[in-house]
């Protein structure tokens, strides 16, 4: 059994902006990038992207990078533990597909603490500067506890006051690593829990599982692409960040 695979979970179809993982951005795919930076920490033999397309299947191949094809899932995570039934390892890590812009240091964090605590479900966070990202919906933030568990995750502006006035905060930053054991957990539930259908993060399944998890702090991500506007943001601004 291996220690870890890192998972790259990618699908074509994507309501915000279609097909995002195979926009350019000088000459290479999105995904290529992504790829690319993943490969600075991890071995080649480690990294696989994920997917239910096979359109990426092939493309993968032909660019000579690891890929399995899944059955169509109901999160990123649930193609994680599609993949974790063939492929076993003491934990699994995931980078999005759209994080174009992760911290490279970050992800060595997270994978150094990973082999150290490789039985926890552990989660990447940083702290919220802007105001209009605490307001933002497109924004999971994080409330922890004072050991750095997880207690909830939520789109909407939290911890909040009567007020209603931003004073601090902290954000999800979408590098993640899980265990064997509670991905499998996680994968055979076969739908949604309740606050992870309502708020639509996937993190929130383990907590209504009665799983902790752990927060580490990182550098959050510049940008993900979820939009066009986040598309352009990143082919001008791409130099400063590669």
């Amino acid at each position: 059994m291996k220690d870890f695979y890192l998972i790259i979970p990618v699908r074509l179809e994507s309501s915000r902006l279609p097909r995002k993982v195979m926009y350019l951005i000088k000459e290479k795919t999105i995904l290529e990038w992504i790829y690319l930076k993943c490969l600075k920490c991890v071995k080649k033999e480690n990294i696989y992207v994920v997917t239910e397309d096979k359109e990426v299947l092939n493309f993968c191949k032909n660019k000579n990078i690891n890929s399995f094809l899944t059955k169509k899932t109901l999160t990123g995570t649930d193609k994680i533990y599609e993949f974790s039934k063939f492929k076993k390892a003491k934990f699994y890590i995931n980078v999005q597909g759209d994080e174009i812009f992760f911290d490279i240091n970050s992800l060595k964090k997270l994978i150094i603490t990973a082999k150290k605590n490789p039985k926890k479900i552990i989660n990447c966070y940083t702290k919220i500067e802007d105001e209009r990202e605490y307001f933002s919906p497109n924004v999971p933030k994080m409330v922890f506890d004072k050991k750095s568990f997880l207690m909830y995750s939520s789109r909407a502006p939290v911890p909040s006051n009567k007020m209603h006035k931003f004073i601090e905060a902290y954000k999800q930053v979408c590098l993640y690593s899980f265990p064997h054991k509670q991905l499998s957990e996680f994968g055979t539930l076969k739908k949604k829990t309740k606050f992870e259908k309502i708020e639509d993060i996937e993190i929130n399944r383990f907590l209504e599982m009665s799983y902790k998890v752990l927060l580490i702090q990182t550098k959050g991500s510049n940008r993900a692409i979820d939009t066009l506007s986040d598309y352009k943001y990143a082919k001008k601004n791409f130099s400063e960040f590669y």
